[in-house]
């Protein structure tokens, strides 16, 4: 399990960043069509912020903005009862310079982050004519092991705001999840959940988890997120790898007014399948066999493979399924037979 490690630091955190854009092409305008739910709000420089002008304890309050904490609901966001308190010692940091916005000028985000970094705002700006104005936030309400994290991902015209954080944990399992933020209406709206990586050594055998962004695809109207969803199998006992595999997972929708859906036409991986692998207490033995039958099989059938060993301890243990006799079987007449060449 890994420690939980609160900042030293009672001090604001005075953080420089390069205000960058990504790439020369502008992001795509996503406001037709609709009328524009955010108002921008004159206010501070990003650099002013982090140096604590205004204080940080009312930094709400010139923002226009309140204190309690807006929770994504995957659709949109619901207000809390739980507030971000600035009063005793907050730290504030600039975390993106990349261009979210299609207007030109400069964006920026600062994280505000409570003393121990459980708590976290994201604040978008955008400074246009020398003036800065606060676009829309987004908050993490529960942090634990590590601060929460955003970035800008861009393809071809489209940019999103991803924020990644922690999505449970406990002795020997840990998972960040990311949500994926567009500009529409005016503001930002959730249109991703996903895992963003994790571990879980309690199961057999154990797994590291990650998934990285791949590309953007546009037809027919229809657009499609693709991503590499890797996994690396490890015998924890004896702390040797079994193997690493990448999976392809996409995500689509009909339109750009709606949120993207696991596409299983395009994935290489079933929505069950992804569900449980790249999760925490989620994959059991059994679960695993049938998941990953076709490699095991290649395992038991090479005679001579450094990996059977472990297989035959792992299905000792497994009750006696079509797929665990089936190996049992392919171990039992690989070992009979010559090393392959």
């Amino acid at each position: 399990m890994r420690s939980e490690r609160p900042s030293l630091s009672l001090l604001v955190t005075a953080t420089t960043a390069l205000l960058a854009s990504v790439g020369n092409s502008q992001p795509i305008n996503r406001t037709q069509g609709c009328t524009p739910t955010a108002v921008l709000r004159p206010g501070p420089s990003p650099i002013d912020i982090v140096e604590g002008n205004p204080p940080l304890n009312d930094l709400w309050r010139t923002l226009g903005i309140p204190a309690k904490l807006r929770v994504s609901t995957g659709r949109g966001f619901t207000v809390g009862t739980e507030t971000i308190d600035c009063a005793g010692r907050c730290k504030a940091t600039i975390v993106s310079g990349d261009h979210l916005l299609k207007d030109g000028g400069n964006d920026s985000i600062v994280r505000v982050c409570t003393e121990f970094e459980t708590t976290c705002r994201f604040l978008l700006l955008h400074q246009s004519a020398e003036t800065w104005k606060l676009v829309d936030y987004i908050d993490s309400p529960f942090e634990k092991y590590e601060p929460p994290t955003v970035s800008v991902e861009a393809a071809r015209d489209r940019r999103w705001l991803v924020q990644r954080g922690f999505g449970g944990g406990g002795t020997g399992v840990y998972l960040a999840d990311a949500e994926w933020f567009e500009m529409h209406c005016g503001a930002l709206q959730p249109v991703l959940s996903l895992s963003s990586h994790g571990h879980d050594v309690n199961a057999k055998p154990a797994r590291y988890f990650s998934t990285r962004f791949r590309s953007f695809h546009e037809q027919q109207g229809r657009e499609s997120l693709e991503f590499g969803y890797v996994v690396l199998f490890q015998d924890y006992e004896h702390e040797r790898q079994l193997w690493q595999e990448e999976r392809t997972v996409v995500f689509s929708r009909q339109n750009s007014d709606s949120k993207f859906v696991f596409d299983p036409a395009a994935s290489s991986i079933s929505k069950r399948y992804a569900d449980k692998v790249f999760a925490i207490d989620s994959l059991d033995e059994n679960d695993f066999v049938e998941f990953a039958f076709d490699r095991l099989l290649q395992i038991a059938d090479k005679s001579g493979d450094p990996r059977q060993n472990w297989l035959r301890g792992f299905l000792s243990a497994l009750r006696e399924t079509p797929h665990v006799k089936a190996l049992k079987v392919a171990l039992n007449s690989s070992t009979k037979s010559p090393p392959h060449q």
